[in-house]
């Protein structure tokens, strides 16, 4: 389950080494994809102009994965939930921030390879690295899940952030993080969690969200 950790390849070109995910809990399991795409439905007008962008920042497309959880204080991650009953293909699937022109930064984002798949009710965990490795890692948090990815991006957390779920290069899930939001005791996540609107948190990476 945990990819070999021997090169610095940025997280963008993971390997396609297998990557399934085992189950660990949604609390609120059937109709989740729903009320996640709904509360995602205001990401357009949260984001900065979009201007030429090579992907719309609103979100246009739907998948039962969904971003669940941000950090971006002392410590740079993104939780994704499986809100469906099925396991999931992330195989091509793109998770990155925006750019200052508010674009989704495709080339800088972690692109999973195409072995990538999150079982029904599952979590991941997605940790920013100053030199990300490909595939699942150990190298993750102090607290949480014992594997993860990595990504190459930061989230801001003193001037605000939108941070973006790509598939088929359409946004199926985001998030705008505002400015001043994550301190060192408080996330941005989803209450009820896994479906609700984003709000201030403590931070539970891998766990349910909780206020």
């Amino acid at each position: 389950m945990v990819a070999a950790c021997g090169s610095e390849t940025p997280a963008s070109t993971a390997d396609a080494a297998t990557a399934t995910v085992d189950a660990a809990g949604v609390a609120d399991g059937a109709g989740a994809a729903d009320g996640a795409a709904q509360a995602d439905a205001a990401i357009g007008a949260e984001t900065a102009a979009v201007g030429a962008c090579a992907v719309s920042p609103a979100v246009t497309g739907s998948s039962p994965i969904a971003i669940n959880e941000v950090q971006g204080k002392s410590d740079d991650w993104v939780e994704l939930v499986n809100t469906g009953s099925e396991a999931v293909s992330l195989g091509g699937m793109v998770l990155t921030d925006k750019g200052s022109d508010g674009c989704p930064k495709i080339a800088s984002g972690l692109t999973f390879p195409a072995a990538a798949t999150l079982a029904a009710g599952a979590r991941l965990l997605v940790v920013g690295k100053k030199s990300p490795l490909p595939g699942q890692q150990t190298d993750c948090l102090a607290i949480g899940p014992k594997t993860c990815w990595h990504m190459a991006f930061k989230v801001s957390a003193s001037g605000g952030d939108g941070i973006f779920l790509i598939a088929n290069k359409q946004v199926v899930s985001a998030v705008a993080v505002p400015a001043t939001t994550l301190t060192d005791t408080a996330a941005w996540g989803r209450i009820p969690d896994g479906t609700g609107a984003f709000t201030a948190t403590v931070p539970t990476p891998g766990e349910a969200n909780k206020k």
